[in-house]
């Protein structure tokens, strides 16, 4: 019996070392899983202060590689336009409270944090935390179960917005279903007499392993 048990204590062990190692996490346990390869791919459109579309293009988020910083694995998501224009990619991992982002020490940022909690999850209505590289950002979560429709159907999505301290912030919002990731992002900037208005809305089309 004792060998029993102890099979059974290994196992589980095994079970539990093998749930970080991904960037996943178990089962329902993540607000964004980090696969190598994974992709959300979407349409972004821009429009102007009065409402008017200007530009429309694909545009995706893709888990490009594994960086690793001090023994801990960082998972590099770049996010790309259809002209294969790569931004500033983030470094991000999973923990036990949500994704963290990784900061690298800038002539402007010398003062940085080298890491903070980006996306709180699990999370509750209105809590709020600061974050990025200089802690100048309001991360707030609006919403838990905001339904987003898409043309695959609908998604019940946590919702959250990141704000910074400035006068005139341009707000970046972002819906996430746990486990499946981004499918809706909207951006509201300042308009001609300073009131936000929608710039930019992404939503996703599909999501899955580059071919």
């Amino acid at each position: 019996m004792k060998i029993i048990f102890l099979k059974i204590v290994l196992l589980v062990l095994i079970m539990t070392v093998s749930c970080g190692d991904d960037g996943t996490g178990s089962e329902g346990t993540v607000i964004w899983p980090l696969t190598v390869g994974y992709r959300w791919v979407g349409t972004m459109n821009e429009y102007d202060p009065y409402g008017v579309l200007v530009n429309s293009y694909q545009y995706e988020f893709h888990v490009r590689n594994t960086n690793t910083i001090s023994n801990k694995t960082w998972y590099v998501l770049e996010t790309v336009a259809l002209d294969d224009t790569v931004t500033y990619p983030q470094f991000l991992a999973n923990q036990d409270d949500g994704i963290w982002a990784y900061y690298f020490a800038t002539e402007k940022s010398a003062s940085a944090v080298s890491s903070s909690l980006w996306l709180e999850y699990p999370a509750t209505v209105d809590d709020s935390y600061l974050t990025g590289a200089d802690q100048n950002i309001t991360a707030r979560v609006a919403s838990t179960d905001a339904i987003v429709t898409l043309t695959s159907g609908d998604y019940s999505c946590h919702v959250y917005t990141m704000t910074p301290q400035v006068s005139f912030p341009t707000v970046e919002t972002f819906y996430l279903v746990p486990d499946l990731g981004p499918v809706k992002l909207a951006t509201y900037a300042p308009g001609p007499d300073d009131t936000p208005y929608l710039s930019r809305l992404w939503l996703l089309d599909y999501s899955g392993m580059s071919q």
